[in-house]
């Protein structure tokens, strides 16, 4: 006769593999093959379950404009070789956040200055210019909030980054360019995020089209854990949503 301690202990034993197989997405197994998986087995299909990130689809605003984004790009010249992107999409991009992150991605180190310019639509002077000695590859920041930058609601900016090349020839300059706009978070989104968890909060913000508060959102959690690949995955997984498939691959190369 099987005693209370064991029965309790196989019981649990089986609603922990058959709700590691579902969070997998995978068949659970029968509870005789249940029975002769190995704890190693099941410390594995743990692993995994846990390793799968969800999905987020983001749904952009309602499209009509032409497109704000722009890619730079150089093969060679002034002994630059790189692909330069702005992690956004390739319409006006929107933000809750007064003073949101902007991201880009960059295919090769440049030994040369990287410039980002921050521009107001009702301005003549930029809201912010900073300068590199050199760039970095792979994914870079800068935070508005960091340079006391703060953007009025309803309000729209364009910003760009650029290799110089040639500091005595602009014109040489690769650069790339997005378009942002604050809007207002809806009361509803607000409440839901209160109590969301920080990945479910990256699904509210592209499920209402704040374009630059989800890519801020999984890239803090990237920054928190850069061990853990759910995040690169997640990321690289908006970027291709929205076109930017190398720098997707960049994040999911990272993420192995």
């Amino acid at each position: 006769m099987i005693g209370p301690k064991i029965l309790r202990h196989e019981l649990s034993r089986w609603t922990l593999l058959l709700a590691v197989f579902l969070a997998a997405g995978a068949t659970p197994p029968s509870r005789a093959i249940a029975g002769e998986l190995s704890e190693t087995a099941v410390a594995s299909t743990i692993q995994i379950a846990q390793a799968k990130p969800k999905k987020f689809a983001y749904r952009p605003p309602m499209r009509g404009a032409p497109a704000r984004r722009m890619a730079g790009s150089t093969r060679g010249a002034g002994g630059v070789d790189a692909t330069l992107n702005v992690l956004a999409p390739d319409h006006v991009g929107l933000t809750a956040s007064a003073g949101p992150s902007l991201y880009w991605y960059l295919s090769e180190p440049v030994a040369v200055r990287v410039e980002v310019a921050v521009i107001s639509e009702d301005a003549i002077d930029p809201l912010l210019e900073v300068a590199f000695d050199a760039g970095t590859a792979g994914i870079n920041r800068v935070s508005l909030a960091d340079h006391g930058i703060e953007i009025a609601e309803d309000a729209e900016i364009e910003w760009s980054v650029a290799i110089v090349v040639d500091p005595a020839q602009r014109s040489k300059d690769i650069f790339t360019t997005g378009a942002l706009k604050r809007v207002a978070a809806e009361s509803a989104l607000t409440e839901k995020l209160a109590s969301a968890s920080a990945e479910d909060r990256i699904g509210l913000y592209a499920e209402h089209g704040l374009w630059y508060d989800a890519i801020e959102a999984v890239s803090k959690l990237i920054d928190a854990a850069p061990g853990d690949a759910r995040w690169r995955e997640l990321r690289a997984d908006f970027l291709d949503q929205v076109g930017l498939a190398e720098a997707a691959a960049f994040d999911r190369n990272q993420a192995q």
